[in-house]
């Protein structure tokens, strides 16, 4: 964790992919570095109305808020609560009617406020005093949208329906209204009523202010705070109350931090730049379970390098606020400093120009964003235009220098992967010997070719992919031998060197070479580079091991790259001809057909790119320019003919469109000289062609920004250690039976990924029990509680690495494990109660047991005399604390040892009779037996509340993840059609009917398909498997709890 950047930083700005917003990766570095609890407050309103102004005054010393278009943060911690961070945001302020050269209908303004909303935890909105105040309410126009922008459920809801359901997610609505002065007796009022705004509204807004009916149907809550021109009464009251609003929450109530709050700008960022409403509900499980890979992948990596788990640093000490202020002298902000600064008394020009709407000079700007200087790249984007390729390199990115080449790894020190064994033959090439300190310094052998075209995967590059336990993008390289495809890849990678390179007619790289690195792009996310051997090479002698090398690349890439010479023409096209061999190869299902197979290849084959290198020709048709895109679609179009030859060339092309239909070309110059090639790995940048260089960063930020995680049908990401296991499944399917079956490598795949998944749950409750619990607990009820955080963690931990449990079998095996480790630590708080209450009791009965040796109830009366102090000794133990869930059950036990003791006694006291005799040596043994009872009730049925809670909070993930799985199937459907869509219009234009006519069955086929993902069906079906799974593992009472849960959910769905 590092500490948070004392000024602003620019978190999104317009000019994003599809016209959604752009994200910027310094600001999400810091708001990912903020930890729980964290605190946000969000400002939105037109100009000139002082936004940042109030933010400045809420964050304290630093740099302030520029009054500039995009959405700035800062980070900083909380004033008053010790311990939580503090972020605000401000965003650049709308245009209202009448402004010039403004367009007011601006979506950018819409996607502000509902990235606002999304993040927050309070939400400002700031007005002036330029109309009436209820005018001013009615200006913030953006709010009537949002019900059609942003959706909680997948399903959709009327629009009163889902503005209730909205107000479960959005923050408290507070009003920052500056304005003329009002009569003290109103703002009495108004202080009376707690600032709400519906007692200063008065009546009820009519149909005449749709914007305030709006307000207050969609936010939980309302408050209206007035800030009066040239007076600090209103200030104070506002900033107050802001800081001491509650944490940002995700859907289960659970406090965030940073990790989780990054990650839904991400996710909601993406899911701006289309018209459709934003799933909030998915994007916030999404984001939640970013979150958890995030915190276990820190965690790994601080285990790699031998470091503590969760130690704190400098950084966690400044966050809590131990060395820092609010204000420079260690107090809070005086009435007299905020009314001078009010007035513009002491505030400086800059702070003026934000509180008059005016915009900041370049140079001030660029001041608060690195302290001194910025790049017109940055002004740039500070301002919403448009950034020049020129412009854009991979250190702006990060928003800083890029490393340096020797700091390719994302773990220091040593690594399990780095052993002093020797090296099978192969391993390491000679070229490029491996660094000593740094896991995956240079690139490894991941699959090697031994004789008679045996395949076989390298140990030590498995142990590096099982290393890896976040998500991989996986871009692997094929084409005809000697034409360029490792010098590619090391630019891919950053490197001059890495993946060998040479000189001669021979071939370098042999089998599939892998090179895992962090991605350049995206946090939390492994590139895996697999440059492969050439095809063609006439050395080989055996064409059978092209095709299996080329299968293999494509299966276990999610972008794969073709690279050749010259242009595309027909021989370019035939060396392409092991993609034709591919439904003799592979299956989807086992027992599918070869037309059955390839109908369904779409799903599981990744991205297509073709390379052409040394391309010197000029991009145009018929007198027209074109593009790189347009010139590999016009190669791959159907030619017209019957002939033998036509239909083998239209063959290959009709696959390459079918298996791939997202489709990209680039075209590269020669990168260097004809007599420079020999020694490219030792020439400098400013050697090579600038045309290449042009070329190529092209090719590498398209890789780099549009190249997808791996992922399994249903869009399951592929993690390092997953990948390692279909590479071992697609190999020995290889060798055993030449056939690859893909949906049963995913299944095999699935159980043991699945089985892991449990396992660590289990491990993940286990440890956060041990951590949080004390032993012995005041109640059993306790016990629950910290049962039920604990649970929820791991259940989501489960939720995020579980696919194609169909049968709900792997998620009833979890819920077994968690009700028996439950069970065991109940078992353990219980004996730890009783042994504690047997020590209370020991200690208490010392000077019972000293007058019994002295003879003290030996005597006449002496029984009544026991019974009294025995009577104290019990008020004594009640009185006692901490003795836990069996203190009843403990006396019980006492008393009944030493009933024989009572009895005694009241036989040899003649005083009593012996009616008297029977009740006397009874009547504290049948009370403490009765409360005994009474505890172990009342125990009982707080384990049966926990059985129900816990089955409740299976069902609710479960519908949660299966909510997922149904959007995530319908939006691949979707996917699928409209590329046959594309190609059947593309056929009828290249007079292909008979083509298009196939392709039109496939599209109604894949339309019911899809109209039976849409049916609730095998969501019920996973429902009703979990409620049979509850019935073996969730005894007692809580079956009925469980039936009558299902049957609400039945009536739901």
């Amino acid at each position: 964790m590092a500490a948070p950047p004392p000024v602003p930083l620019l978190l999104a700005a317009p000019g994003g992919p599809w016209g959604g917003p752009r994200l910027f990766p310094r600001a999400l570095a810091a708001l990912r570095g903020a930890p729980a609890p964290v605190h946000v407050v969000a400002v939105f309103g037109p100009r000139g109305s002082g936004k940042s102004f109030l933010l400045d005054q809420l964050a304290g010393p630093g740099g302030a808020f520029p009054s500039s278009p995009g959405l700035w943060l800062r980070c900083r911690p909380h004033p008053t609560q010790p311990g939580h961070a503090l972020v605000l945001l401000d965003a650049g302020g709308f245009p209202v009617p009448g402004d010039e050269d403004d367009d007011v209908e601006d979506p950018w303004f819409l996607q502000l406020l509902v990235l606002q909303l999304l993040l927050a935890s309070v939400f400002v909105y700031s007005s002036g005093a330029v109309a009436e105040p209820q005018e001013e309410l009615e200006r913030l126009t953006y709010v009537q949208a949002l019900p059609c922008r942003l959706r909680l459920l997948e399903e959709e809801e009327d629009e009163e329906d889902e503005g209730a359901l909205l107000r479960t997610v959005l923050p408290p609505f507070v009003w920052s209204l500056r304005g003329a002065a009002v009569p003290p007796e109103d703002e009495a009022v108004l202080e009376a009523e707690g600032h709400e705004l519906r007692a200063a509204l008065g009546t009820p807004p009519g149909l005449e202010a749709p914007v305030t009916r709006r307000v207050l149907t969609l936010f939980p809550e309302h408050k209206l705070f007035r800030l009066e021109a040239g007076s600090t009464g209103g200030l104070p009251r506002l900033c107050a109350h802001l800081l001491s609003c509650g944490p940002k929450t995700g859907l289960s109530g659970e406090r965030v931090g940073g990790a989780y709050l990054a990650a839904l700008a991400e996710r909601a960022a993406e899911a701006l730049h289309g018209a459709e409403p934003l799933r909030v509900a998915r994007l916030c499980q999404e984001a939640e379970a970013a979150a958890l890979q995030q915190d276990e992948a820190e965690d790994v990596a601080r285990l790699w390098r031998g470091e503590e788990v969760a130690q704190p640093d400098a950084a966690d000490a400044w966050w809590s606020g131990a060395d820092t202020k609010w204000g420079d002298n260690g107090d809070a902000v005086t009435e007299k400093e905020l009314a001078d600064a009010w007035n513009g008394d002491t505030v400086s020009q800059r702070d003026v120009n934000g509180w008059q709407g005016d915009t900041v000079t370049e140079e001030d700007i660029a001041n608060a964003w690195y302290g001194d200087a910025a790049t017109q790249r940055d002004v740039n984007a500070w301002h919403g235009d448009a950034v020049k390729e020129e412009d854009e390199d991979i250190n702006a990115w990060h928003g800083d220098a890029a490393p340096p080449h020797d700091a390719v790894a994302w773990l220091d020190g040593a690594s399990p992967w780095q052993d002093n064994a020797s090296l099978a033959a192969g391993d390491t090439p000679e070229a490029v010997p491996q660094p000593q300190g740094s896991p995956m310094g240079a690139p490894l052998c991941l699959v090697r070719n031994e004789a008679g075209g045996r395949l076989v995967l390298s140990r030590r590059a498995l142990e590096v992919l099982r290393g890896i336990g976040q998500p991989v993008v996986v871009v692997a390289i094929a084409g005809p031998y000697r034409t360029g495809k490792s010098f590619l890849m090391n630019r891919l990678a950053q490197r001059r060197t890495g993946f060998p390179l040479g000189h001669t007619v021979q071939a370098q790289t042999k089998g599939i070479w892998m090179w895992c690195l962090p991605h350049p792009r995206r946090a939390n996310t492994t590139l895996v580079l697999l440059d492969t051997e050439g095809l063609g090479d006439p050395n080989k002698g055996d064409s059978r091991n092209d095709a299996w090398i080329f299968t293999l690349a494509l299966l276990l890439s999610s972008t794969l790259v073709y690279n050749s010479l010259g242009t595309i023409d027909q021989q370019a096209l035939e060396n392409l001809g092991v993609v034709t061999a591919l439904t003799e190869r592979v299956r989807v299902r086992a027992g599918d057909s070869r037309d059955a197979a390839a109908a369904d290849f779409v799903r599981f084959f990744p991205g297509f790119v073709w390379a052409v290198r040394d391309f010197v020709l000029e991009l145009s048709q018929d007198g027209q320019r074109i593009t790189e895109d347009e010139y590999l679609e016009n190669a791959l179009r159907l030619q017209p003919g019957s002939s033998r030859v036509v239909q083998e060339q239209n063959e290959l092309r009709r696959c390459l469109r079918d298996f791939f239909p997202e489709r990209k070309c680039f075209v590269m110059l020669p990168p260097a000289k004809p007599q420079a090639m020999k020694q490219l790995e030792e020439l400098d940048e400013g050697q090579l062609c600038p045309g290449f260089l042009r070329q190529a960063d092209a090719f590498c930020r398209h890789v780099w920004d549009k190249a997808p995680v791996k992922a399994l049908p249903g869009r399951q990401a592929v993690t390092g250690s997953m990948l390692a296991s279909l590479a071992e499944r697609y190999v020995a399917a290889i060798a055993s039976s030449g056939v690859l079956c893909l949906e049963s490598a995913v299944m095999a795949l699935a159980t043991a990924e699945n089985t892991a998944a449990v396992a660590a749950a289990v491990a993940e409750y286990k440890q956060r029990m041990e951590r949080e619990l004390k032993l012995p607990t005041a109640s059993q009820e306790v016990l629950g509680d910290v049962h039920r955080r604990c649970e929820r963690r791991a259940l989501a931990l489960f939720m995020a690495r579980v696919f194609a449990d169909k049968e709900q079998r792997y998620q009833g095996q979890l819920m077994h494990e968690l009700e028996a480790a439950k069970e065991e630590f109940c078992r353990r708080n219980e004996a730890a109660s009783a042994e504690r209450c047997r020590a209370v009791l020991r200690e208490l009965w010392q000077d019972v047991e000293q007058r019994l040796d002295r003879g003290e109830y030996a005597v006449p009366g002496g029984s009544r005399r026991f019974q009294e102090r025995l009577g104290e000794l019990m008020e004594e133990y009640h009185r006692r604390p901490g003795k836990g869930v069996k203190a009843a059950a403990a006396l019980e036990e006492f008393l009944r040892e030493r009933e024989v003791l009572a009895r005694a006694l009241c036989a040899a006291d003649q005083q009593l009779s012996e009616r008297e005799r029977e009740r006397v040596a009874s009547e504290a043994l049948a009370a403490a037996a009765a409360s005994a009872v009474a505890e172990a009730t009342k125990a009982f049925e707080a384990r049966q509340e926990e059985q129900q809670r816990s089955f409740k909070e299976h069902q609710r993930q479960l519908e949660e993840r299966l909510w997922r799985e149904q959007w995530a199937m319908l939006e691949e459907q979707e996917r699928i059609i409209e590329h046959k869509l594309q190609e059947q219009r593309a056929l009828l234009q290249e007079g292909f009917k008979e083509e298009a006519e196939k392709l039109r069955k496939q599209i109604e086929k894949l339309r019911e398909e899809k109209e039976e993902i849409k049916k609730p069906s095998w969501r019920r079906r996973a429902l009703d498997g979990l409620g049979i799974v509850a019935d073996i593992f969730l005894p007692g009472l809580a079956r009925v709890a469980v039936s009558g849960a299902l049957r609400l959910i039945r009536r739901v769905l």
